[in-house]
Formats: structure tokens, C-alpha cells, sequence
């Protein structure tokens, strides 16, 4: 295929875009994809782009496979495309159901094809085919060099368009999680918070690993930055506590 036919149009509306995208990889010998901005530039949200079968869609959603899936925690780490084939042979029972559950929706085999770009920005485009193993395995190398130019020019294309990834709305905690983040920042562990709560220490650790997934981030110290960052804890706001016979004082979470 010419280098010309892989390049996407600037004044393509997005709503001919998925379009666009599924009949060139269709020429490429690729029946279905599925284009996701895994980590996308700041303030925007993630977002995609698939014809995959709708019925498969809703599964994944509702499934939460996307919290297991293999080939978004190895495109973090790797630039090489991801064959499914050789992905699943390497991982582990859970993260195989992801391949299992896709096939039960004719994604039998593909490649994941990871797109970083300036200030870590990350996306992939997955791309299946229906022809048989043998023939799917023989077409790659010719094919693998075009899929990864224009994986890079839907990633580009998107990157530069206004209406891709509208504006990311902040994460909403609860007041428990507040609470607990705020404790958190004045050097409290979880058994002292649980303590002061009146809950389990188990509590304060489901509080904890709730709001750091609502903030998107892996480590509890990253989760009390952001979230003093956006306003939602202000540690320098305090009250005694109602208990005198605590030492600690009552940190007020942003209202």
C-alpha cells in the first residue's frame, strides 16, 4: 500500500474518521480495531475510536477487562508491537480471560501496536483479522511496517483535533475519602486514621484504594498531592476533635 493511502485527511470529520480507519486496515488485511487514548495529554480524557462488535464493547465495560488486559500494562513499557498470540502465552490465568472473552466475540487474533508521544503520552491501536492463524502469522511482516505508520497517523490526527477527548472532568471523592487522604498528609497511617474514624483499618485501606483509582494514580503519597492540587483536601485547615482525649486534631477536608 502506497504511503499516501496511510495518511488521514486534516478536514476528516470525526464522525467519518472510524470509518476512514476501518476501510484502510481493511486493505491491510484487518477486519476490526480498536484505537484508545490509554494515557492521554493533560486535561483531556481517555477516549476511542473501535468498530469492534457492540455486543463485545458492553462486555468489556461492564466486565471491567480493561483492568486485567495484558496489552495496556505492557504497552506502558514496551515501543514493539503486541502480538495476542505471544502475549497470552506470557501472562498469567486472570489476564487470560481477556483473550478467552474476545475470542467468544470472533477477536481471535490480533496485534497491539503501541504509540508514545511527547510528555508521555500513550495510546494503542489493536487491530484483528479474520483469516486463519497460518495465513493472519504469514501476512505480518509484510504488513506490520503500514499498520505502525498509520497507527502513528490516527494518533497524530487525534491529537491535533479539539473535538477528541473533550476536557476531563476532576474526579469526585466522598467525604470518608477526603477524610482519609487528608489524614494521610499529616503523616498518620491507616491504623492511627482508622483509630480516629472509628472504622477498621481495613476501612481506611478500601478509602485509600478507592481514591487513588478515582484520581488515576498507583501510590497513596501521588493520590494526597493531586488531590491537594485540585483543591479537594486543604491539610493547613484544622479543628480539634471532639475527643479530648486525643492528641490528634481533626483535619478538614475542602468543602
Amino acid at each position: 500500500m502506497l504511503l499516501e493511502t496511510l495518511t488521514i485527511p486534516k478536514d476528516l470529520e470525526l464522525e467519518r474518521l472510524e470509518g476512514h480507519i476501518g476501510d484502510t486496515l481493511a486493505r491491510l488485511g484487518c477486519d476490526r480495531f480498536a484505537f484508545v487514548a490509554l494515557r492521554p495529554p493533560a486535561g483531556r480524557r481517555q477516549d476511542y475510536l473501535s468498530n469492534y462488535p457492540r455486543e463485545f464493547s458492553a462486555h468489556y465495560l461492564r466486565e471491567d477487562l480493561k483492568s486485567i488486559d495484558p496489552t495496556f500494562r505492557l504497552a506502558f513499557e514496551t515501543l514493539d508491537p503486541l502480538l495476542w498470540k505471544d502475549v497470552e502465552a506470557g501472562v498469567n490465568e486472570r489476564e487470560r480471560r481477556v483473550f478467552h472473552d474476545s475470542s467468544e466475540f470472533g477477536l481471535r487474533r490480533g496485534v497491539t501496536i503501541p504509540i508514545h508521544g511527547p510528555y508521555r503520552v500513550l495510546s494503542t491501536m489493536s487491530v484483528s483479522s479474520d483469516l486463519s492463524d497460518r495465513e493472519f502469522h504469514a501476512m505480518l511482516p509484510t504488513v506490520m511496517p503500514q499498520l505502525e505508520v498509520f497507527a502513528k497517523a490516527v494518533h497524530v490526527h487525534l491529537l491535533q483535533r479539539q473535538d477528541f477527548g473533550a476536557p476531563e472532568p476532576p474526579p469526585q471523592l466522598s467525604p470518608r475519602e477526603k477524610d482519609v487522604l487528608a489524614w494521610t498528609s499529616a503523616g498518620k497511617s491507616a491504623w492511627e486514621i482508622s483509630q480516629i474514624l472509628g472504622v477498621s483499618e481495613k476501612t481506611v485501606e478500601q478509602h485509600l484504594a478507592n481514591a487513588r483509582q478515582r484520581l488515576g494514580v498507583f501510590k497513596t503519597v501521588h493520590a494526597v498531592i493531586k488531590a491537594y492540587m485540585l483543591g479537594l483536601i486543604e491539610p493547613d485547615r484544622i479543628e480539634p476533635t471532639e475527643d479530648s482525649s486525643l492528641l490528634w486534631t481533626r483535619i478538614k477536608p475542602a468543602s
